[in-house]
């Protein structure tokens, strides 16, 4: 019998260790040893006990599937660039409007509507968005100016503890410009740490390159 991840369920390796985000749960996790010695049995479909089977399935981690999905997160393109950094536009008032709006939105939705609602979301616009063509004239432009303008917010708001707001209101902002922007959240141990950013290909867009550096992507959209 095969077996995939639950839907919302993702994870990576870190070292020689496995971290899971269960965005239903919205909690981070790793499996005792046992356990998650079982778990890479299962990934390697070799031949695991019933104990083992049984455990995983009561726990909803995995399910029965006709094809076995239990690959870890696949990562995005390594940042080569930051448009954060070294930026020297100045950023309009309706740009920066624009950008306090899709922050209050993220947080809005994070708290009310969880982050398995507001991910779905946005990986929904995205997903329509990559079904239409978008003519879209100086896509570089449009990356600095919207990263000019997140970076005018963080200097009227604060950025620390706001990294997954940020970066999902960055990405939407992007979407409402035809860009197909890449969300990535990542984590690290000892101590434990997680980080939030959007990319564009393999340039950040409000973040830089040294901040995401320790962190392994486990959910990529």
């Amino acid at each position: 019998m095969a077996y995939a991840l639950r839907p919302g369920v993702s994870y990576c390796q870190v070292g020689e260790r496995l971290l899971f985000l269960d965005l239903p749960a919205d909690k981070y996790l790793c499996l005792t040893h046992s356990a998650e010695a079982a778990f890479k049995r299962l990934c390697r479909e070799q031949a695991s006990s019933a104990d083992d089977r049984e455990g995983f399935l009561t726990s909803g981690f995995v399910l029965p599937s006709a094809q076995a999905r239990m690959t870890p997160c696949m990562p995005p393109p390594v940042p080569t660039g930051s448009f954060a950094e070294n930026n020297p536009n100045e950023v309009g008032g309706m740009q920066q409007f624009a950008a306090l709006s899709r922050l209050a939105h993220a947080a809005i939705s994070l708290r009310w509507a969880g982050l398995n609602a507001t991910i779905s979301r946005l990986a929904g616009r995205k997903r329509a968005a990559a079904s239409h063509q978008h003519n879209q004239p100086d896509p570089i432009c449009t990356l600095r100016q919207t990263s000019t303008a997140f970076e005018a917010c963080d200097a009227l708001l604060g950025s620390k503890d706001k990294c997954l707001p940020r970066s999902i209101a960055a990405a939407h902002r992007l979407l409402d410009h035809g860009l197909e922007p890449i969300l990535v959240l990542g984590v690290r141990l000892d101590p434990f740490h997680a980080h939030a950013w959007t990319q564009f290909g393999d340039r950040l867009v409000n973040e830089r390159i040294e901040a995401t550096r320790p962190f392994t992507p486990i959910l990529v959209v």
